[in-house]
């Protein structure tokens, strides 16, 4: 089990998109190359951005943190 801390004010709010049953966020976890953190987090939680501003090297906004439990 993961548990997941995401700081909702700095998320890009125009990114998120109306589904079937609500509104989205895209989110991707990454693993920290080093292990845990000193706060014991395995990973960061970014955003997802379109894939033209992927491909033009633009980076997601780091949102939070993600821990195993």
């Amino acid at each position: 089990m993961q548990k997941l801390n995401i700081n909702v004010s700095i998320i890009d709010k125009s990114e998120l998109y109306e589904g079937k049953k609500g509104k989205y966020l895209s989110l991707t976890l990454f693993e920290n190359r080093e292990g845990p953190d000193k706060y014991g987090n395995d990973g960061f939680i970014v955003q997802d951005i379109p894939p033209a501003a992927r491909e033009s090297g633009e980076r997601g906004e780091i949102v939070g943190n993600w821990k195993t439990l």
